[in-house]
């Protein structure tokens, strides 16, 4: 079996839809809105990507980017806010504005919970 690149980003895809349905799921929802999903840990989004904090420093994790390769991590997660930042990518955000960055998404649509 020969895995393509499209194949590795279906997959990293699926994994994160099944952490977000899984951890949202074991609280007893049935659908998130953007407010619940920017609550979702940046952290726990990129353990499964196969992104590990290099270090930390005053309450912020530091990374290797999730967007290119770089020797030294640029990209920093402040766990208190649930943001981040890449310093060579030269943005930032919440946790949906990593999702869309990461896979290029142009929209994310979500449901509203009544």
């Amino acid at each position: 079996m020969i895995i393509t690149e499209r194949d590795s980003l279906c997959v990293h895809q699926t994994s994160i839809v099944v952490f977000i349905r899984t951890s949202f799921s074991d609280r007893g929802e049935k659908q998130m809105n953007s407010y619940q999903a920017k609550k979702i840990p940046l952290s726990l989004l990129l353990d499964p990507l196969g992104h590990q904090p290099h270090h930390e420093v005053r309450g912020e994790l530091w990374y290797k980017s999730p967007f290119r390769q770089e020797t030294e991590p640029s990209f920093q997660v402040n766990e208190e806010k649930n943001l981040w930042y890449d310093e060579g990518y030269g943005k930032g955000g919440t946790v949906i504005d990593f999702v869309m960055s990461y896979y290029r998404f142009t929209t994310i649509s979500f449901t509203e919970v009544s």
